[in-house]
């Protein structure tokens, strides 16, 4: 059986997505609280925000009070 995480050179993935899990992989070897951590969490952020991939939903694509629903569940922090 193949580890998903050993996996992160897939074939299929995008170059996009190789790179993020090869981020994923290093960010996880990494001890919880430390600077080195959150600095690769803040890149691996920002490397999402500006991939252009990230969307939402549009409003009017959605009943009004199921798009508020949704919208909310969205924001709330575990």
């Amino acid at each position: 059986m193949v580890d998903k995480q050993e996996d992160s050179c897939d074939l299929t993935q995008t170059p996009l997505e190789a790179r993020l899990a090869n981020r994923v992989q290093e960010i996880q070897a990494l001890a919880f609280h430390s600077s080195q951590r959150r600095q690769l969490l803040n890149q691996f952020v920002n490397e999402i925000l500006q991939s252009g991939k990230l969307g939402h939903p549009q409003q009017f694509a959605w009943p009004p009070n199921l798009y508020e629903d949704l919208y909310n569940e969205a924001l709330q922090k575990p």
